[in-house]
């Protein structure tokens, strides 16, 4: 080979060799570029994972303050149901008044009836014996009468008592269902 010949293969191969170096500095560049952008994506990434902390934190906050709302929720339910548990009790003191009032007025009522049968065989007496005896009766019935306008005036006031007690009944049950209400 001659000189030229080896000073143009060497010339190409200086060539190539610029190629490539031009090459490289252009991998160089865009790697360049490609860190820059890396970089970027990096900023951008924390400032998004500390968006994210802020938020992680906000949703914790609301919980706990929905926590706190619940804990105060379940207080106030047993409260409610502390108050509801009175009145039952109440109400079940008050069904027990109304039950001896009951009876009472059962035992005054057979005492009437009592009263009424020996009235009735009094009656029955009164026509089968004499004017002495007649007279005699009388007073004794107008005894009973008396007694029987007493055991009346008694019977009125239960009456009264009962009406109250039922009043008193409607009442309660108007509240109970107000409380059930306000609960439900």
């Amino acid at each position: 080979m001659s000189e030229k010949e080896v000073l143009q293969e060497l010339l190409k191969t200086v060539q190539g060799m610029q190629n490539g170096m031009q090459e490289m500095q252009t991998n160089m560049q865009e790697m360049q570029t490609n860190m820059q952008q890396m970089q970027t994506n990096m900023r951008v990434m924390q400032k998004d994972i500390s968006e994210i902390k802020d938020k992680t934190q906000n949703i914790e906050n609301r919980v706990e303050n929905i926590e706190n709302r619940v804990e105060n929720i379940e207080s106030r339910v047993e409260n409610i149901e502390s108050r509801v548990e009175n009145i039952e009790s109440r109400v079940e003191n008050i069904e027990n008044r109304v039950e001896n009032i009951e009876n009472r007025v059962e035992n005054i009522e057979n005492r009437v009836q009592n009263i009424e049968e020996r009235t009735l065989k009094l009656e029955i007496t009164q026509e089968n014996v004499t004017n002495k005896h007649i007279a005699l009766l009388m007073e004794g019935q107008q005894l009973n009468a008396e007694k029987l306008k007493a055991v009346d005036q008694k019977l009125e006031k239960l009456d009264n008592i009962e009406a109250g007690m039922v009043a008193l009944e409607a009442i309660t049950m108007q509240n109970t269902i107000k409380i059930k209400e306000k609960i439900g």
